[in-house]
């Protein structure tokens, strides 16, 4: 059989980003699609290009799934242990809400705390404009899954009024099958411009559901009050 690509890691340091290549192997990947396919809708009729899923409600309502939390738990970990290769020095981490996070979940100082998984399942011709989740923080884990996706942080959305969004320099990152990218959803603008059809893993063709093209999971952290966390990083 073929080598698994190795997992490799961009920090994306403005925003306090990482982008995790090939964070789930090949067997990891089809493994959480056995698990989400079941409750992905076809998104045929979908005005919006996706439908959407939910596994984990936020502010702990509705049951956990053990087999959900142990991909969020394992992903979060993995993106602590690639922040620390190479961002090892606590003080240097602790000036990032995002990286402070990793590294006390990389010490053990705090455990990981998944409040809510949910996500969408896109058709080829699909897009999500570009918007921010919230005006507190939300630490997230985005895990693709099927045809590769053109996904971009940090461009203004354009909205007045809001001094917590983080916004500047535009960077744009191509998630493929198996990639995840650690960030705070809540602050960081975020859009996915295009997907790539006919990108996907040989497996995907066979086991997607009808008219779909890709997959994201999306493993999320409780809100984090912005200000306070400002304050506190002083």
């Amino acid at each position: 059989s073929a080598t698994e690509p190795t997992r490799d890691a961009v920090l994306i340091k403005e925003y306090g980003g990482i982008h995790i290549k090939n964070a789930l192997t090949g067997e990891e990947q089809r493994e959480l699609w056995r698990i989400t396919k079941p409750r992905v809708a076809d998104p045929a009729n979908r005005a919006t290009g996706f439908s959407n899923f939910f596994v984990s409600e936020k502010n702990g309502k509705g049951k956990r799934t053990p087999e959900f939390d142990a991909y969020g738990t394992m992903l979060f970990k993995v993106a602590a242990e690639e922040l620390v290769k190479q961002m090892p020095s606590e003080s240097e981490c602790s000036a990032e809400p995002s990286y402070k996070r990793l590294h006390d979940i990389w010490t053990g100082k705090e455990a990981v705390q998944l409040d809510q998984i949910f996500g969408n399942y896109y058709r080829p011709d699909a897009k999500l404009m570009n918007h921010c989740d919230s005006d507190e923080i939300l630490f997230t884990m985005s895990v693709a899954l099927g045809d590769d996706c053109d996904f971009a942080i940090g461009k203004p959305t354009g909205r007045r009024g809001r001094m917590s969004e983080r916004n500047g320099k535009e960077y744009n990152i191509r998630m493929k099958c198996g990639d995840a990218i650690f960030f705070d959803g809540g602050l960081v603008p975020h859009e996915v411009k295009r997907v790539i059809p006919d990108t996907a893993p040989a497996w995907w063709g066979k086991e997607k559901v009808e008219h779909g093209s890709r997959c994201v999971v999306i493993f999320r952290e409780g809100a984090q009050d912005f200000y306070k966390n400002r304050l506190g990083a002083r």
